[in-house]
Order: C-alpha cells, then sequence, then structure tokens
C-alpha cells in the first residue's frame, strides 16, 4: 500500500482523481536479493561523502527481479482517460472499460534522460474476471522493452 492522499470528485459522469504519494509502499523482502516484486520500488540507499566533500548518492531499484538506477528526484505529471461500458448485448462480457493514459519522467538530476509512457488500452469484464489488453509506447521503460537510456 502506497502512502500519501488522494482526492475524488465527480462532476456528471466524469470522476477526477488527484493523489499524492509520499514514499513508496514499504521495506518489503522478496525471494532475490535485490526484493523481488511485482512493482518497482527503491531497494538500497547508498549514500557516500567523499574527501573532497562531494556526495555521491545512488538510489537503486527493483522490480520483477531485477535492479536499475533510479534517478531520486522527478517531477510525474500524468492524465489518464476511461469510458466504462456495459455489454448488456454480449452475453459473455458485462463490461468494456477502453482507456489512455499518458505519463512522463521529468528528472532533475545530470545524466538521466526524460522518459515518457503512452497506453491505449482496454478493460474486459464478466463476474470477477478482468483481462487488460494494452498498447503500450515508451522511450525510456524498462518494462515496456527500452532500456531506459
Amino acid at each position: 500500500m502506497d502512502l500519501g492522499i488522494k482526492y475524488t470528485t465527480t462532476f456528471e459522469n466524469v470522476t477526477i482523481d488527484l493523489a499524492y504519494y509520499i514514499s513508496s509502499e514499504g521495506s518489503w523482502r522478496g525471494s532475490s536479493r535485490d526484493s523481488a516484486r511485482y512493482s518497482y520500488d527503491v531497494v538500497r540507499w547508498n549514500l557516500a561523502v567523499n574527501p573532497d566533500g562531494t556526495v555521491d548518492f545512488d538510489a537503486p531499484t527493483n522490480g520483477f527481479r531485477e535492479s536499475h538506477q533510479l534517478n531520486a528526484r522527478a517531477w510525474i505529471p500524468s492524465v489518464s482517460l476511461s469510458y466504462f461500458h456495459e455489454t448488456a448485448n454480449i452475453p459473455w462480457l458485462d463490461s468494456v472499460t477502453p482507456y489512455v493514459e499518458y505519463s512522463s519522467i521529468m528528472k532533475r538530476a545530470a545524466g538521466f534522460n526524460d522518459s515518457a509512457l503512452f497506453i491505449l488500452g482496454a478493460a474486459w469484464a464478466r463476474g470477477g474476471w478482468y483481462i487488460y489488453t494494452d498498447f503500450a509506447y515508451s522511450n525510456g521503460n524498462y518494462f515496456v522493452g527500452d532500456d531506459g537510456r
């Protein structure tokens, strides 16, 4: 569970969610040395003060049994639009929710490139089951397939 604050309001048929999360959901231990999990989180904080007074800061992240370098300071604007549609005329499907999402990670430190993620998809529902189909494009996302550089 992520720690933060969320505000939700509805105007007619439009729901708006605004949220700010203070930190990750915690320091959990996985089966790997880098804390395997189905999310990306900081797994170690490394801070070193050099003899010349400069500071080296390192915050490796982990997700899906892999670890990566992470810029500790960034601004992450995002937008998501979806539409819930009941499918009364399709007996094997209760609803479909098409959605489009965009987010960007604007990094503050030198040596890190900004990245963006665009997703066009749908959630197909029947009973308590959901199937998600996504088309995802990114210019810096390890999970989607780019090397993050």
